[in-house]
């Protein structure tokens, strides 16, 4: 008897599996794996679908300062700004570098700025493409970058120079349209520039040190 109902039991299952369409369930747990399409990331994309930056860093003078962050984008209408100041009494040479955040440039511009002068140089501008309307910062390079998602550097023929970033977005792309928000962006001064701003500092100064810290 107890043949009899196992017999009974296997068919059961064996119909029971024969009704229930398990080759969908394949299917769909084979659609779960399969590999999405790949495309290149939002931010490796200039406007109109070219795909993103190519080059290696173009800068022919010393590099005296970074900036943290550059940014150039038309759909949250944000621009860059570096300002740049002579602090001597003669011209200075200066170019400043922008780079995508994988390291690649996205080019650069020249000017030289006069003693105790200052120039800006915009991530883009009126004089472009892409017209971000820079002002307050009146600029007098425009770098138009398309789209750009990155870094700056400022590369000057003497170190006696001080740089300022900040990044502005606006509500829109007319020259009429309000500036929603300005941010500082942090930069550092590095090489003979870092060793000219701490001059004067105590002897026996030295710079920040990081302590490892001892697990618990």
């Amino acid at each position: 008897m107890k043949v009899v109902l196992t017999v009974i039991a296997v068919c059961l299952s064996a119909l029971t599996l024969t009704v229930i369409d398990l080759p969908e369930f394949a299917t769909e747990a084979e659609a779960t794996v399969a590999p999405a399409s790949s495309s290149a990331p939002q931010d490796l994309m200039k406007p109109g679908g070219e795909t993103g930056p190519v080059g290696a860093p173009a800068a022919t003078l010393p590099l005296r300062w970074k900036v943290s962050w550059a940014v150039e984008d038309v759909t949250a209408y944000c621009g860059t700004a570096v300002i740049v100041t002579n602090d001597t009494a003669s011209t200075v040479n200066v170019q400043v570098e922008w780079f995508h955040y994988t390291g690649t440039s996205r080019g650069y511009s020249s000017l030289a700025v006069i003693a105790f002068g200052q120039r800006i140089w915009v991530s883009s501008g009126p004089y472009g493409p892409t017209e971000i309307d820079p002002k307050p910062y009146y600029p007098d390079q425009s770098e138009d970058l398309g789209y750009l998602l990155g870094y700056a550097r400022v590369h000057a023929d003497d170190p006696r120079i001080q740089v300022a970033a900040v990044q502005y977005c606006r509500d829109g792309l007319d020259t009429d349209k309000n500036i929603v928000t300005i941010t500082q962006i942090p930069v550092r001064p590095v090489g003979a520039t870092m060793e000219y701003f701490q001059a004067g500092m105590p002897a026996t100064w030295t710079p920040p040190m990081v302590v490892p810290e001892v697990p618990e």
